[in-house]
């Protein structure tokens, strides 16, 4: 039996500047049993979009966007007694949820399989307040400046003298703010604060942040891996070793899972959620949502 699909679509997301159109991609969900398609635009007001979906059925809706505007439906559908199922499509650059929901991030493919899919109650996290916070679905990263995530987004543009520049004084500002800020984490019920400059807190376990094997993982819990590291050389080793599970003899660092941590400090906190950078005044609370979100999967 077919069922009803609306298509949320931002047009600056990486897919579609690169060449992909909206009409391609209608065209693969009804040929892989959606019907009908109807199209909704965010490129230009996020919320207008949001809205829409809001205000009608829809047995699913679908988002092909960046990870910016996933997390901000996200947000809004988290806060929802019964939102439709979400499909994710991997329109944009990084693909952090489609990813994590199937392991890869070929839009044919996903499209091509999706109309198999049942749908799946997922944990979020949560930054805030569950009626006015703002959901993450993969990570957030605590005390990285959103001067890194600014230099990373320079050079995925062409170089130029002025561009690289830039580069630079991004690094170097985030240099600065990471070897003189620290924060302090109080995990689940703790009464004292863990001392640490930047942190990652990850919804489920840090190693679960793809499927594998066709199956995705999401515990749910909270995990966070904190440490001191010293400048930027040591951060980065700091982000190798976690990237391979090594969290071993790292005399600076600790990693625990929780539910709720809140991070406190006498500035704003700089946080790069789910790739989004910005920053929050202090305390920031993280919590666990476990059945934050529905959202189409290849298990049930």
């Amino acid at each position: 039996m077919a069922r009803s699909l609306h298509l949320l679509v931002n047009r600056n997301a990486g897919a579609f500047t690169g060449g992909l159109t909206v009409e391609d991609v209608v065209s693969r969900l009804e040929s892989a049993g959606w019907s009908p398609v109807t199209i909704a635009d965010l490129t230009d007001d996020i919320e207008a979009g949001i809205a829409q979906v809001k205000s009608e059925f829809h047995d699913c809706v679908a988002i092909a966007a960046g990870d910016g505007t996933v997390a901000a439906l996200a947000t809004a559908f988290a806060a929802l007694d019964n939102p439709p199922p979400l499909l994710v499509l991997p329109a944009g650059t990084a693909n952090l949820l489609a990813r994590r929901i199937c392991g890869e991030a070929d839009m044919a493919a996903v499209i091509a399989a999706s109309a198999g899919w049942a749908p799946r109650q997922i944990p979020v996290g949560r930054i805030g307040g569950r009626s006015d916070g703002r959901a993450f679905l993969i990570a957030a990263a605590v005390g990285i400046t959103p001067s890194f995530a600014q230099a990373r987004e320079l050079l995925r543009k062409p170089p130029s003298g002025g561009r690289m520049a830039a580069v630079w004084r991004h690094l170097q500002v985030g240099r600065r703010g990471l070897s003189t800020r620290y924060i302090g984490f109080l995990v689940d019920e703790e009464t004292r604060y863990r001392p640490a400059k930047a942190a990652y807190i990850s919804v489920g376990r840090m190693g679960d942040a793809h499927a594998r094997d066709g199956e995705s993982v999401f515990a749910p819990l909270l995990e966070i891996y904190a440490g001191r590291p010293q400048g930027v050389i040591d951060l980065s080793i700091m982000v190798a070793r976690a990237a391979f599970n090594d969290f071993e003899h790292q005399p600076r660092a600790w990693r625990t899972t929780a539910r709720r941590i809140e991070a406190n400090a006498r500035r704003p906190i700089p946080l790069i959620v789910d790739g989004e950078p910005f920053e929050a005044n202090a305390p920031v609370v993280f919590e666990l949502i476990e059945d934050g979100l529905c959202v189409m999967s290849p298990t049930a």
